[in-house]
């Protein structure tokens, strides 16, 4: 999402490690940006000291809120995240900053998204062209929250682009299997790891897709990125030995 004069970027639910990430890419492109989230407090804690940055708290309950945090941005990246217990609000909350960027005339969106839209690899490599065929509840509601930002891209009123990431790593991240691994390391600690220990997994770098906020929509067609980790996968096992 490449800075257009001097426009203001939205991050909303900017405040996790990818949201922190790449409001670093954008400080070293000198690019304003406005994060938004619940907590005023942890907002101005965490990018208070940052002259390019602007916080500001919303209700995403309330749609004038939404438009309220939006008004001004020319481009929005959605970073929200949503309890494992209420993984309907995905396609909902998406919706909802959808209407909010079009009534604010935002003319570019990036969803930051996952492999769960995937569903089970149909091939040794995941890329774009693996057919969209989950089979969780969260791969679904993924796909529902991908298919509004498709669709909003095809009325031709919003460009839209979405980076599906997989499992990642590094500062500030806590939430996240390999992370477990790495906690576990220390000594009398015993790793946890879920499922077969012989699948593989290629876990990538959190900052490696700091400056994913660059990636621009290609001319008239939806922008849909699936990041690539490291093209020599691992089993958990050899992570966790």
């Amino acid at each position: 999402m490449p800075a257009e004069s001097n426009e203001i970027i939205a991050l909303v639910g900017g405040t996790g490690p990818m949201g922190k990430s790449i409001a670093a890419a954008l400080r070293k492109e000198g690019q304003r940006y406005r994060v938004i989230g619940r907590s005023q407090t942890k907002l101005a804690q965490t990018f208070g000291d940052d002259p390019l940055a602007q916080t500001t708290e919303w209700d995403p309950d309330d749609e004038q809120s939404i438009r309220n945090a939006l008004r001004g941005c020319g481009g929005v990246v959605h970073l929200l995240g949503v309890p494992y217990t209420s993984l309907e609000l995905h396609p909902f909350l998406m919706r909802r900053v959808l209407d909010a960027a079009l009534a604010e005339k935002a003319d570019r969106l990036l969803l930051i998204g996952t492999l769960y839209v995937y569903g089970r690899a149909q091939s040794e490599h995941v890329t774009e062209a693996h057919p969209r065929e989950p089979h969780t509840f969260k791969g679904h509601m993924r796909k529902a929250q991908e298919d509004l930002v498709l669709e909003a891209h095809a009325s031709g009123r919003i460009r839209t682009t979405i980076l599906r990431l997989p499992d990642f790593y590094g500062p500030n991240v806590s939430n996240s299997l390999i992370n477990d691994l790495f906690v576990a390391a220390g000594p009398s600690s015993s790793a946890q790891s879920t499922g077969r220990t012989s699948s593989c997994s290629s876990p990538t770098l959190a900052r490696s897709w700091q400056s994913c906020s660059t990636l621009p929509p290609p001319s008239d067609e939806p922008g849909t990125w699936a990041a690539p980790a490291s093209p020599h996968s691992a089993s958990w096992r050899r992570c966790i030995t």
